[in-house]
């Protein structure tokens, strides 16, 4: 790697985290809720002002005598709660600022318009009462326009955020060659995006330039012999499951021109038990134009994500855990009379409770009880 002047590291490779660094990688996502409201309470705000602008205050194609405000007020928190839907689906609410301000503007204007779309279709088999379409397109130019200010103002704060460490992702980076130092100062200069760079690996058989840090993972030991351009070469591509573990890394960015994919699988498949963790690939030319993988960009460098959590979507763990919880209890429910059976049978068999506690480690290492049916006796192990 280039050299690079820098502070050398002191006792651990990792500095002390603040307390908005201590917070989960996902810890944006607690700001969406409020984002949601936001966007519900603006498109309600803007549809109450262009009723007024055109029917009150008679300056948008002004129409004498027209239409109450009761029959639109129900319509317009229904149009509100499609147009917020239609912009989840557009990926607005990932709780992680987008890739750039015109990325994000383009995914407002597509979840307004499918939204439009959709309310309109709705409200052409509903004959109760006929809306003005002409009202309809007043507020979706003014709600993008709205909209598109709020979720600059929320894009800037979330930038904040992430600068002090809040929601941060911890970031290797494979390969110490040019590409890889590139990563790394742009993961460096830009806190903004999100990304807190832990260190360097190198590939298997690439040969580090100068004697850098090097983290014995088996020992737990520091070896200085030098100083690293920044970061530190954490050990050896072999390791990166350990290295996983021992630093909580969240994202693995593979900076390997020319590395076949089956090499990188190989280095992927070493870290199967955390399933939390996230691959990026800085590709080469040829493998840009002929992938179809999503394609994001880090301050301008495109990287290839080929393995994304569904779960890290606030929307697909309230799904989840809906669902969990309904299925739950609907079969506990159809099961009551034969568990009922079972509870008395192991009551009537033997002296004891009838359920059997444990203890369990869960997500996150939390540990959670678990209940079963006691089959054993009382003391038997």
């Amino acid at each position: 790697m280039a050299s690079v002047t820098c502070e050398q590291p002191q006792g651990n490779l990792i500095s002390p985290r603040s307390f908005f660094e201590r917070l989960k990688p996902h810890s944006l996502a607690l700001l969406i809720p409020f984002i949601l409201l936001g966007d519900i309470f603006l498109i309600n705000l803007v549809f109450r002002m262009t009723y007024a602008s055109r029917y009150v205050w008679h300056w948008l194609s002004p129409v004498e005598n027209g239409p109450q405000w009761q029959p639109y007020l129900a319509a317009t928190l229904f149009v509100s709660l499609v147009w917020t839907f239609t912009m989840a689906l557009a990926g607005l609410y990932r709780g992680r600022p987008g890739p750039s301000k015109f990325e994000e503007f383009v995914r407002l204007a597509f979840g307004l318009g499918l939204g439009m779309v959709l309310s309109l279709a709705i409200g052409f088999f509903y004959r109760d009462f006929s809306y003005s379409r002409l009202l309809m397109l007043y507020g979706f130019l003014f709600s993008l326009s709205v909209l598109g200010i709020f979720h600059l103002l929320v894009n800037g704060l979330q930038g904040i955020l992430l600068e002090r460490g809040f929601g941060t992702l911890n970031t290797v980076v494979v390969g110490c060659n040019s590409l890889g130092e590139t990563i790394g100062i742009r993961l460096k200069n830009h806190p903004s995006l999100g990304y807190r760079l832990v260190g360097f690996l190198p590939a298997p058989g690439e040969t580090v330039e100068g004697n850098p840090w090097i983290y014995e993972v088996n020992t737990g030991d520091l070896r200085k012999q030098g100083s690293p351009p920044f970061g530190a070469i954490l050990g050896k591509a072999e390791q990166l499951s350990l290295i996983v573990s021992r630093f909580k890394v969240d994202e693995v960015i593979f900076a390997l021109p020319g590395a076949s994919f089956s090499r990188l699988f190989e280095l992927m498949g070493q870290c199967s038990e955390h399933s939390h963790l996230r691959f990026r690939i800085v590709p080469d030319m040829l493998e840009l134009v002929t992938a179809k993988l999503q394609i994001q960009l880090i301050d301008g460098i495109p990287t290839l994500e080929i393995h994304d959590v569904p779960l890290r979507k606030w929307y697909n763990r309230t799904l989840k855990r809906a669902m969990d919880i309904t299925f739950s209890l609907c079969g506990l429910f159809f099961l009551s009379p034969l568990l009922l059976l079972v509870a008395m049978c192991v009551k009537a068999s033997s002296q004891g409770p009838v359920f059997y506690r444990q203890e369990r480690l869960g997500r996150d290492g939390r540990i959670f009880p678990l209940y079963k049916f006691r089959s054993m006796r009382i003391d038997a192990d």
